[in-house]
């Protein structure tokens, strides 16, 4: 009786161990959100039922070699609508640690957990995919799907409702990178402060960011706006460290008003030279706009950061979103962005990956180097 008693207890514990280990791999995974999943040719389906946990093609699961998996993404729909679908996604995500228990064990793949939202019946989210999908290819966020022409009808009426010379603060152009990457995270951020460079080269980058928080009207989570142009057109020998100033706040309550004020940062000045006073308009943020909860700066990769002594004094997380990254190459990504991201405990975010936690950043540090030693090496790069 005490030996059945035993086993009773181990088994117990040991599906509590894995309920646990499921939880905690569910709790660090990154949340995104897209329109439609589309499963690309190099990736490995495996198949689960509308709300149901159980795997439909076992066979395939036997047949994975778990050593090349990079990325996990759990894929299901948002319906019923404000839903949470924690309960279930775990349950899946144990059904697949019995399957392949040492996935788990993997410090080094990613977790995504990403929710479709092109279902309003039922009968729309049992056409979605839902499963596990298996990629090992390194820009894996080529497989979420962004819909830029979501509220486009509120877009419109929005860009209509302008003056004739203000409507090019909601312009697209060519360049989707910050609207890309804060659809990625729309899930993973709350509370958002925008914290962008407003010089010129980096118009494009902040006026897609208006777009986007239009096209996300009612779920938007910007809630406050930074803007800085290193110092109001001051000469270089007068931009002291941490005073350099020409940066500005507002709550992102009206567009209109948003659109006033950068109007006026950018009749104050276009930075004039190549650095930037990026820490100061982060520290600046975090004192104007204490309660956020994230703080994204939108930062120009070609400028260096002027004032990067001043990042022992950032006691928050920053998020990164890197524009003008010469032709998306790592071997361009300057390390002062990097370095940014990892001493304040936050993230980096480029066209196609989102690098969200210490390994992931000091890996990508490795990759760059290694990618200017082989542009060194075709004699592109001193």
């Amino acid at each position: 009786m005490k030996y059945i008693f035993f086993i009773l207890v181990t088994f117990c514990f040991t599906q509590l161990q894995a309920q646990h280990e499921a939880r905690e791999i569910y709790n660090q995974a990154q949340q995104i959100s897209t329109n439609r999943y589309i499963i690309e040719d190099d990736q490995i389906a495996i198949d689960m039922s509308f709300g149901e946990a159980s795997v439909i093609n076992d066979e395939i699961l036997r047949n994975i070699q778990q050593g090349n998996i990079r990325r996990v993404d759990l894929v299901y729909s948002d319906y019923p609508k404000n839903l949470s679908f924690e309960s279930l996604n775990i349950s899946r995500l144990n059904n697949l640690k019995k399957r392949i228990p040492g996935l788990f064990d993997i410090d080094s793949i990613k977790w995504t957990m990403v929710r479709q939202t092109d279902c309003i019946t039922k009968t729309q989210a049992e056409e979605l995919f839902h499963g596990f999908v298996f990629s090992t290819k390194k820009s894996l966020d080529n497989s979420i799907q962004v819909d830029y022409q979501r509220n486009i009808t509120k877009i419109k009426e929005t860009y209509f409702s302008l003056e004739p010379e203000d409507r090019k603060f909601l312009a697209m152009g060519n360049d989707t990178l910050a609207f890309d990457v804060l659809e990625r995270n729309l899930y993973n951020w709350k509370e958002v402060t925008i914290v962008s460079d407003w010089t010129a080269s980096m118009y494009p980058f902040t006026t897609q960011i208006l777009r986007w928080h239009i096209s996300r009207f009612g779920d938007s989570n910007i809630r406050n706006f930074v803007f800085f142009n290193d110092g109001d057109d001051k000469k270089t020998k007068d931009k002291e460290l941490g005073n350099t100033g020409g940066i500005y706040a507002i709550k992102a309550d009206s567009l209109q008003e948003v659109i006033n004020l950068m109007k006026v940062v950018m009749e104050k000045g276009d930075g004039g030279d190549l650095p930037e006073n990026d820490i100061e308009s982060l520290l600046y943020a975090m004192e104007k706009f204490p309660d956020s909860k994230e703080f994204v700066l939108i930062a120009d990769n070609r400028s260096a950061v002027r004032d990067i002594e001043l990042i022992t004094k950032i006691d928050r997380p920053v998020r990164v979103i890197l524009g003008r990254i010469f032709m998306d190459d790592l071997a361009y990504i300057k390390g002062a962005y990097i370095k940014l991201a990892l001493l304040t405990g936050g993230s980096l975010h480029t066209r196609f990956r989102d690098y969200t936690n210490p390994y992931e950043l000091e890996q990508l540090t490795k990759e760059v180097l290694v990618a200017r030693r082989r542009l060194r090496a075709l004699g592109k790069i001193r």
